[in-house]
């Protein structure tokens, strides 16, 4: 099976404390019976090692073999449906640098930032883990008691990237500009390279782009001594996210997402 491989991420230990490492294919080929022939589709690829995955890019083109399986637990909603089970021995690089350059250059930079907020926390590896899951959705790097402890509290969404961390971002750098002097008319233009790098930077999920595109149409509004509006800025975040990715209309994730938005805006203000 040949295909591109996506982000990784972990699963679980094994009894073996073997880590399961999980990541999304992009198929361009299977082979039955000895003879190729085109597929194409997005399937999950479960890789079990006792030591990360390093070896894998966003990007690369791997020939892999073995059984697809089909994904049966409620919890895969909205995920690839088919999975294959990925052995060292049956794994071969093909070539790299197949994906898009910008996820790519994002997904580094993602790396050079989590390197640095372990910096001087060397002998605390839990508090690296739970800074690196909460700011940049890491959750691979989470401790195991911690995951569980999460997980059994129903509070793991925290940890995936999504319009809440946006927002955060977005209210503490506007507290710096206020701060600073900067005036409002300007917030814009400093807040957008800087919420566009930090979507960039954590995956460029659908909620987070729904914040950021929402933020910077809300707050661009005094640029141009117009009024904001909230649902304006929600419609164009759609519309935009459905311009660049089409399959996102029918995505889980996204309708989710807009569905629960619009109901705080329509119901903020008889409940306040």
């Amino acid at each position: 099976m040949e295909y591109r491989s996506s982000k990784e991420a972990f699963q679980s230990l094994n009894a073996l404390k073997k880590k399961q490492w999980e990541f999304s294919i992009q198929v361009e080929g299977v082979q039955r019976d000895g003879h190729w022939q085109k597929a194409r589709g997005i399937i999950t690829g479960k890789w079990w090692s006792n030591k990360k995955v390093d070896l894998i890019e966003y990007g690369d083109r791997y020939l892999f073999s073995g059984l697809l399986k089909k994904n049966l637990s409620a919890r895969n909603i909205g995920t690839p449906s088919l999975s294959i089970d990925v052995h060292s021995e049956n794994t071969y690089r093909l070539s790299g640098g197949h994906g898009s350059w910008i996820v790519s250059w994002g997904l580094r930079r993602r790396r050079v930032c989590a390197n640095i907020l372990a910096k001087g926390l060397e002998s605390y590896p839990e508090h690296i883990g739970l800074l690196q899951a909460l700011l940049l959705g890491y959750r691979n790097e989470l401790p195991r008691y911690l995951h569980e402890k999460f997980a059994a509290t129903g509070t793991m969404h925290i940890f995936a990237i999504s319009g809440l961390h946006v927002g955060i971002m977005a209210i503490l750098f506007m507290a710096v500009f206020k701060a600073a002097g900067v005036s409002r008319y300007q917030w814009v233009l400093y807040l957008a390279p800087i919420l566009i790098f930090y979507v960039l930077l954590t995956g460029m999920k659908a909620s987070a782009i729904r914040a950021c595109v929402m933020a910077l149409v809300y707050w661009s509004a005094y640029l141009f001594k117009r009024r904001s509006d909230a649902y304006s800025s929600l419609a164009l975040a759609a519309v935009f996210i459905i311009l660049v990715s089409p399959k996102e209309l029918i995505a889980p994730g996204f309708i989710f997402s807009f569905v629960v938005v619009t109901g705080l805006l329509f119901l903020y203000r008889p409940l306040t």
